[in-house]
């Protein structure tokens, strides 16, 4: 028979591990959410510069391997985006980037971040440094939300911009 202390001990360590793991999973989502839009905007816009065929392969091209700011710089020369760094860092003023307590001042250094991790829980078992699996606090999320609402919004804005591409603006209670 076990005791009820080591019963509760055993539930909470359970419970610990099951929220861990559904953290980490809600990490890559949010991660994969923006990089499947960049793929479907590429999709949208790559025939709109007259390459029908590969599209998934270009695609692949620009956002494969790399900082953020070398996909940021591809997606600009492949599509004419004229995309500045600065005028995203402007488009984050006022937004704390901050993740594990590093405060960054640039959106994409903030990604490269972002995906280090990604990596290491998708790639290496979600190990961080010999055997400590990846703990990603819960009450970051809503700041994750927050960084990919204004960076969604800064690469939309750019290829409305050179594809003519309508951004309807609504209201949030009547969506």
């Amino acid at each position: 028979m076990i005791s009820i202390p080591l019963l509760w001990g055993l539930v909470h360590r359970l419970s610990n591990d099951a929220i861990n793991i559904l953290t980490r999973q809600a990490f890559i989502m949010f991660y994969g959410s923006f990089e499947t839009y960049l793929f479907q905007i590429f999709e949208r816009s790559f025939p709109m510069i007259g390459i029908e065929d590969e599209i998934l392969d270009r695609s692949i091209t620009v956002l494969m391997g790399g900082k953020w700011s070398g996909k940021f710089n591809k997606m600009s020369e492949n599509f004419g985006l004229g995309f500045k760094a600065g005028e995203l860092n402007q488009h984050f003023s006022g937004f704390e980037l901050n993740f594990a307590g590093k405060v960054y001042k640039n959106p994409l250094l903030f990604m490269d971040e972002l995906a280090k991790v990604r990596h290491r829980i998708v790639h290496a078992s979600s190990n961080l440094d010999k055997d400590q699996l990846i703990s990603v606090d819960l009450n970051i999320f809503h700041a994750f939300y927050g960084f990919y609402f204004l960076l969604t919004d800064f690469v939309d804005s750019l290829f409305a911009k050179r594809f003519d591409y309508p951004r309807p603006e609504m209201n949030p209670s009547e969506a």
